[in-house]
């Protein structure tokens, strides 16, 4: 996610997963860490630093969404800046608006 803003899925590719990790070096095994993928998630999700891996499934295609995180330090002090990346997964070919309106007319 350092450098890539977005990414773009293929209709068949609706698993994804995340490795983050915060810089703080003084005490990295007791940082926390706050995820949230907006479309899925209603809210915020934390974790350690010994887990700091997640996956989804079965994301719905055809809907734009923003894989969001943060990082607290061994002070439970929470950064000001987070990451993230805009998903899209292409929709299925009948899944799409140009399909659906052809198909009603007809």
């Amino acid at each position: 996610m350092y450098k890539t803003q977005s990414i773009r899925l293929e209709p068949q590719d609706r698993v994804i997963s995340f490795e983050f990790v915060g810089l703080h070096y003084i005490y990295p095994e007791a940082n926390l860490y706050a995820y949230k993928l907006e479309g899925v998630d209603t809210r915020w999700n934390y974790t350690t630093a010994d887990k700091r891996q997640v996956s989804y499934a079965n994301l719905p295609r055809g809907r734009n969404l923003i894989f969001r995180v943060k990082a607290a330090n061994s002070d439970k002090v929470w950064g000001q800046e987070e990451a993230q990346i805009k998903i899209y997964i292409t929709p299925l070919f009948w899944e799409q608006l140009w399909f659906q309106m052809g198909a009603s007319c007809c």
